[in-house]
């Protein structure tokens, strides 16, 4: 099992030669949220970025033509 953020992913297929034409979150978490949680969560997603608001990313990539 392998934990990627949306950078490493796209760094990694770049090194393996991939080309990513499509990339996105998918399965969005989904919290019941109280207005001071909903605060702590937006600071969050401040500090680390957009990745942790999704589960899973789906992309698409192609072989490098070279």
């Amino acid at each position: 099992l392998r934990f990627f953020t949306r950078k490493s992913l796209l760094g990694c297929l770049a090194n393996a030669g991939f080309e990513v034409e499509e990339f996105q979150g998918i399965n969005r978490l989904k919290t019941r949220i109280l207005p001071l949680k909903r605060l702590f969560r937006h600071l969050v997603f401040l500090l680390l970025g957009d990745d942790v608001r999704y589960l899973q990313f789906a992309f698409r990539a192609v072989k490098k033509k070279t």
